[in-house]
Formats: C-alpha cells, sequence, structure tokens
C-alpha cells in the first residue's frame, strides 16, 4: 500500500464527523473568499458602463449641434413681430391698417372718377363745382378735356374735346337729363381761351330761360360753364337753345342732336 493512499479501514463515526466539519469549513471559507472578490469587480464593471454610456450620448449631442445640423426651435419660442407694411407711397402700414400719424390717405376714386377714365383713359380732375342739382368735375388728359355731371342719381359724362379747339363736335354741345322725371337738366362747358377775361356762353332757351356761364377753375385752368335745370319737359322736346359767345369763337347753330352730348349713355 502507498503511503498516499488512505488506510482501508473503515472510519469511525467520530472520525468521519471531523472530516465532515473540516470540509463544510474549508467550502464557506472559499465561498466568503469568492463573494468580496466579485464584489468590487461588479461595480467596476457597472461604473465602466456608465461612463461608457455618457461618453456615447455625449458623442451624439456633439454630432446633433454641429455646424450642419439646424437648430432647433424650443417649445417656448415666440413668434417674430410683424414688421409694417409699406403702403404704395413709401410710407409704413400698422398691422392694423390704421396710416400712420401724418400720412395723408389717398382719397377713393368717385364714381364721376371710374365713369370718366372709362372714356378718357387717365384722366384727372381739374376744377369742380356744386350745380343746382349736383357737383360737376372737369377732367384733363393727353390734350383732351372732358366734363362729368354727378347729381345724386346717376353721373353724365361729356364727348372729350381738344384743348387746343376744333375737332369734329361742337364745343357748345349740352347734355340733357331727366334726374327726377319731371325735369329737364341742361349741362354744357369747357375750357376758357387763353387772355378771353371776359369770356361769356350765354343760352337761351325755348321756354324763354337764358343761362349764363360762370367760371371756375385757376389762372392756368379756367373752365366756364352753364347748368340749367327746366321745370318743364317740354323745353328739352321744343328744340336746341340758341348760343351767343363773348370773348371766344363763335357759336354755330345747335341742331337738335347737339343737346345730347353724353358719352357714356344714351339721351
Amino acid at each position: 500500500m502507498s503511503e498516499l493512499n488512505p488506510p482501508d479501514e473503515p472510519l469511525d463515526p467520530a472520525a468521519r464527523a471531523r472530516i465532515r466539519a473540516r470540509v463544510v469549513a474549508g467550502t464557506q471559507t472559499r465561498s466568503r473568499a469568492a463573494r468580496a472578490w466579485l464584489v468590487p469587480v461588479a461595480a467596476s464593471i457597472a461604473v465602466g458602463a456608465l461612463v461608457v454610456g455618457v461618453v456615447l450620448l455625449g458623442g451624439d449631442d456633439e454630432r446633433g449641434a454641429g455646424p450642419a445640423g439646424p437648430a432647433t426651435p424650443s417649445a417656448s419660442s415666440t413668434a417674430p413681430d410683424v414688421a409694417p407694411t409699406p403702403t404704395p407711397d413709401g410710407f409704413p402700414m400698422p398691422p392694423d391698417g390704421e396710416p400712420s400719424p401724418g400720412v395723408e390717405p389717398t382719397p377713393a376714386a368717385t364714381e364721376c372718377d371710374r365713369e370718366t377714365r372709362a372714356i378718357l383713359p387717365g384722366a384727372e380732375p381739374s376744377a369742380s363745382f356744386d350745380n343746382e342739382l349736383g357737383t360737376t368735375t372737369f377732367y384733363l388728359a393727353d390734350g383732351q378735356y372732358t366734363l362729368c355731371n354727378d347729381f345724386g342719381g346717376g353721373v353724365t359724362v361729356h364727348h372729350p374735346k381738344p384743348v387746343a379747339g376744333g375737332g369734329e363736335r361742337n364745343p357748345y354741345e349740352l347734355s340733357s337729363e331727366f334726374p327726377r322725371g319731371k325735369q329737364a337738366l341742361f349741362i354744357a362747358g369747357g375750357l376758357v381761351p387763353d387772355g378771353e377775361e371776359d369770356f361769356q356762353v350765354t343760352y337761351t332757351f325755348p321756354d324763354g330761360h337764358v343761362a349764363e356761364s360762370e367760371l371756375v377753375g385757376s389762372v392756368t385752368d379756367l373752365w366756364w360753364l352753364v347748368v340749367y335745370a327746366a321745370p318743364d319737359l317740354s323745353t328739352a322736346t321744343d328744340g336746341p337753345p340758341t348760343v351767343e359767345v363773348v370773348g371766344g369763337p363763335p357759336a354755330e347753330p345747335l341742331d337738335i342732336t347737339e343737346i345730347c352730348a353724353q358719352a357714356n349713355h344714351g339721351c
């Protein structure tokens, strides 16, 4: 029998108990030592994983905030203020639509403006004044003139005539209107010839009424106007009035068609 081999004799119960106690004690010692070694190792692994995660997240942030990455606005960002809208004249118009203080708003086109520009494109008002049943306005454009009368129930625009005189139409023709169905409204007007301070046009109507011209405007653009509101409609059907002129081109006798000077509607 070798000295390394255990004896063949069976162990008594007491010996077996002593051997078992030593084996158990050694096993518990090795287990505690293993656990004591594993705890710091596990903690080190956890710390390492946390560091790696932070580095990775930080790398993503740096890539997202690089020059090529657009900045994302925060939810609390507010919209920029709206800049005032410039008007056609270059003055600012506040967002509420009211003109800025001190800015004179452009007058809206009147019905006479619209009707006249349909007959004489680009026409601009030169002078105006009130008559018995409305307002008469004279217009100029492209070497021509015309007039428009607004009598509250509609507008009448005369055929344009050359500023220099001449032309196909009689400069003393009249328009005839029936604004109330019981009256006849006659209107005539034009430019006063240069230097004719005593210019005068006189109409004598079939009912005996004599209407003399009034002057309106400025030294450079002086206008003459005749308005007659006849109380009886028969005045319009009894023939044209006679015309006398002082200080201007002589008047040819008017015919019946020359009491229909309106261009934007019929007689």
